[in-house]
């Protein structure tokens, strides 16, 4: 449990993931098997060569990664394209960079020779039109893809809280750990995390886990923030650098909210959208 949770946390532009994998390598966990193909990492760690990666018994690639985004969201505005009706002339510019962003990913997407049978576009074009009604093994990750761009023209900017190889696993472990402190069950972060789209139709989930959507209202992220910190003591220590960056991510988003009531941008609906790509 130890091996996965270390796995886990650890970002891949990391000295600990390297000399993880490479113990890895030379210590026999597992099958020693170097795969042929190079797995690229987030162009943001600028790695000058492609990491290779290693075969381990719980079928994890240790060269695979997920980034995990997050911004401030506005909900109300995202649903004014879900359906979208009688938009104003700025939401109709703004309709316009989705429909290009939607071209661009699902270019990215042929480039990679991958085929979710649904493209970007199309999963878009059924969003707009107020369904994700395809029956496609693999239409949920098109929809979600889509999403993740109607939310991302109508946030803020962005940041990123990490690179981690199963940050599902993470969050799990820090839900126990906050839990095991006395967090009370409706604070838990991984049920924000991993929400899904706040939509008022049905729209399947990737069935592979990526991209993943999270939505945190900001009402209840304070909070949060003082039960996390109350409790940041009593978290094993192999967890505390990423609760730390949790707390610090949370409190800069609630703060501004709060600080900001009034402003032109805010909004009593505010949320933390989380975008899990990888």
């Amino acid at each position: 449990m130890l091996l996965v949770v270390a796995w886990a946390r650890m970002r891949t532009d990391s000295f600990a993931y390297r000399v993880f994998v490479a113990a890895l390598a030379a210590g026999g966990c597992g099958q020693r098997a170097w795969q042929d193909r190079a797995v690229y990492p987030p162009e943001r760690l600028q790695l000058k060569e492609p990491a290779r990666v290693v075969s381990v018994p719980f079928g994890t690639m240790i060269g695979m990664s997920k980034i995990v985004n997050f911004t401030m969201v506005n909900p109300g505005k995202v649903k004014r394209f879900l359906p979208a009706q009688d938009l104003s002339a700025e939401e109709t510019r703004l309709l316009g960079l989705m429909r290009e962003a939607a071209r661009e990913r699902q270019e990215d997407l042929d480039y990679q020779e991958v085929d979710w049978e649904l493209s970007v576009q199309d999963a878009l074009e059924h969003l707009l039109a107020g369904r994700a009604d395809s029956t496609a093994d693999y239409a949920g990750s098109a929809y979600y893809a889509a999403l993740q761009i109607i939310i991302e023209h109508n946030a803020g900017d962005w940041e990123t809280l990490g690179s981690y190889h199963s940050p599902y696993t993470l969050f799990s472990a820090l839900d126990k750990a906050l839990s095991t402190a006395g967090v009370s069950k409706e604070l838990l972060p991984s049920q924000y995390v991993y929400s899904g789209p706040s939509v008022s139709f049905y729209v399947p989930s990737p069935l592979e886990g990526s991209p993943e959507i999270g939505i945190w209202p900001l009402s209840g992220v304070g909070q949060a923030v003082e039960a996390y910190r109350a409790a940041a003591d009593q978290v094993d220590t192999d967890l505390r650098y990423d609760l730390d960056e949790l707390i610090t991510a949370l409190d800069t988003w609630a703060s501004e909210w709060s600080e900001g009531r009034g402003e032109w941008w805010w909004a009593e609906d505010g949320a933390i959208f989380f975008s899990i790509v990888g």
